[in-house]
């Protein structure tokens, strides 16, 4: 799922969308989960994310208890950096808009970018490192580290869309 010109988002769950299940799929120049205006209650799992620039893994708006969403078991790559004034910033790599464990609570999720470093934001708190996440009780299992070559990231594509693992220049 390839956001082009000038979308920031692949599936945009908003404006009341609820009850879905994203999941196997590719993102590319894309941010990840984005859920608010009313939205709730969907799942976003074992995806590959490609956000470059200043896209995130994820953004979510407000919810009502019991009506959260899911983060987990994805992996999400954001690359040259991802701060709006061009700094050397770490990428923000996700945005809870409510700070509640009983909101949406990301785990088990591998995030990469050109440093190995990130942050987060929860709530009214920007700035996050995923250790910081990991003491308040989101993002366990998750980890942060440096982007791996080209060819491995080509390998997790072709084994999420379960596509055969032949290099490019096989197939051209």
């Amino acid at each position: 799922i390839w956001a082009n010109y000038g979308a920031s988002e692949g599936f945009d769950n908003d404006d009341g969308s609820s009850f879905y299940y994203t999941h196997h799929n590719v993102f590319y120049q894309s941010d990840g989960f984005k859920m608010d205006y009313g939205g709730h209650s969907s799942r976003f799992y074992d995806n590959l994310v490609y956000a470059d620039g200043r896209k995130s893994c994820y953004g979510t708006g407000s919810f009502l208890e019991g009506q959260a969403d899911t983060f987990v078991n994805n992996t999400c790559i954001v690359a040259r950096g991802g701060s709006a004034n061009g700094d050397d910033a770490a990428p923000s790599l996700g945005h809870m808009y409510q700070c509640s464990i009983k909101g949406m609570n990301p785990t088990y999720n591998r995030y990469y970018t050109d440093t190995g470093n990130g942050t987060f934001a929860c709530g009214n708190q920007e700035g996050l490192t995923l250790q910081s996440m990991q003491q308040q009780g989101f993002e366990l299992g998750s980890t942060v580290s440096t982007i791996p070559s080209t060819d491995t990231i080509l390998k997790w594509a072709r084994n999420i869309l379960k596509m055969p693992s032949q290099k490019v220049q096989d197939i051209v």
